[in-house]
């Protein structure tokens, strides 16, 4: 049984779907930890990008073809949603 997703002909912004959904876990993450060091501590845009720049060489994790404008975008989706406000 497909996924509805998976049933659409015309997938245009599936790449950036997944992108967003890789995104905001890794984000999670790392502003979960941040969190707990300090309160007022804020993530920036480059941040995320070095952190899964070294999940990628560090650890070998593979990860999809990233830039800085998917994370600004994740950044401002999971603002509007009102999940995380952690841009700087």
């Amino acid at each position: 049984m497909q996924s509805f997703i998976e049933s659409m002909k015309n997938l245009n912004n599936f790449d950036n779907l997944c992108k967003s959904t890789f995104l905001s876990y890794y984000i999670s993450l790392y502003v979960t930890n941040i969190d707990t060091k300090d309160k007022n501590e804020r993530v920036s845009v480059n941040e995320i990008y070095d952190f899964l720049q070294d999940l990628q060489n560090d650890l070998n994790i593979t990860i999809p073809k990233i830039n800085k404008r998917d994370i600004s975008l994740c950044f401002y989706l999971l603002n509007r949603l009102g999940i995380c406000n952690c841009l700087k």
